[in-house]
């Protein structure tokens, strides 16, 4: 566990914090043929190989530290209560300070709480130096752990190298098979976009044809309905205009033998009031057939209607014609541009 740690030298007066290393462990010990645990705790600096120092407590040992520092925990709980310390000095609550004593050989390390007023040390430990035996040995179990840690780290580069490997083979196989696919798919799709381009192509020009000859038609029926009601509307016209100078002179000859013959003035007024009547059926003969005229006339603005909605339709082909073309185009350009995507 790496916890900073407040590095203070009496002899020059200085102090500074560094991020140190704690290790504790528990071993079991035979002293005098009797078994026993002892607890061993180790202060390194993981930039400095040569800053070693450690502490090894038996249970005899902790007994007196227990008594001179009043712990309320035994020599089971000991471990616990210096980690919850060290997390405590991590999470910057406690704070965690090593004095070097004169000759740097040993020195102090105590567990702070440090508030406003004061500085509670709730734990002091003396930690020696340690000799070049238990250097030897601290390195010996560093090149282990980095041996350890080389193998490792190399057998996983392997297994990452192993896996993606095989990750490699199988993206290959992927994209063969999707590369197959996409040929497939380009080749149906350009198979029936010519269908479809060549099939909308012979439609339009039917419906075309078929829309021109319509319009050949309604144009031709217009063209002779419209002369046969002219021929009749003249006809008609002229008969009219006939009978109406034959009333006329009818009407001025009765007129001029109401001068001359008042006895048959009776008579006459009679054939007058007659022909009056005619004439009023003739002008409403007249009025039926400008009615019929202009019914005429009405039909012949209904059949422009129809050849303008013929001539819409066929713009309107045309323009779906145009927009197939060019979706087909951009068809072909999304499918030019995949391929160029594939081949780099």
């Amino acid at each position: 566990m790496e916890v900073p740690v407040v590095i203070q030298d009496n002899d020059l007066g200085s102090s500074r914090e560094q991020l140190l290393s704690i290790q504790i462990q528990e071993k079991a010990t035979e002293h005098n043929a009797l078994s026993g645990k002892r607890l061993k705790l180790q202060l390194t600096d993981p930039s400095d190989a040569f800053f070693y120092f450690i502490l090894v407590l038996s249970e005899e040992d902790f007994q007196g530290l227990k008594q001179a520092q009043e712990l309320l925990v035994d020599f089971a709980g000991f471990p616990a209560m210096i980690n919850q310390l060290l997390a405590k000095c991590r999470a910057k609550q406690f704070s965690l300070m090593l004095q070097l004593d004169g000759d740097k050989r040993t020195g102090g390390l105590k567990f702070q709480e440090i508030s406003q007023y004061r500085a509670l040390s709730h734990l002091t430990l003396r930690l020696n130096r340690g000799t070049d035996a238990q250097i030897k040995d601290y390195l010996a179990d560093c090149i282990r752990q980095l041996q350890s840690e080389s193998s490792n780290t190399s057998q996983s580069l392997q297994n990452q190298v192993h896996g993606l490997e095989g990750q490699v083979q199988t993206l290959n196989e992927r994209l063969r098979v999707k590369s197959e696919e996409f040929e497939r798919v380009k080749h149906e799709l350009l198979e029936k976009t010519s269908h479809s381009q060549a099939q909308l192509s012979s439609q339009l020009a039917l419906e075309k044809e078929r829309d021109t000859q319509a319009v050949s038609d309604i144009q031709t029926r217009y063209e002779q309905d419209r002369r046969k009601l002219a021929e009749e509307h003249a006809k008609n016209a002229r008969h009219m205009e006939n009978r109406i100078a034959a009333l006329e002179y009818e009407n001025k000859d009765l007129t001029e033998k109401k001068h001359k013959n008042e006895a048959l003035i009776h008579r006459l007024n009679e054939q007058v009031r007659n022909s009056l009547e005619d004439n009023q059926n003739l002008k409403r003969e007249l009025e039926t057939k400008k009615f019929e005229h202009n019914k005429l006339d009405s039909g012949f603005h209904d059949r422009e209607r129809i050849l303008h909605q013929l001539r819409t339709k066929v713009s309107m082909l045309e323009q779906e014609r145009d927009r197939l073309q060019s979706e087909i185009t951009k068809q072909s350009g999304d499918l030019n541009r995949i391929s160029e995507q594939k081949i780099s």
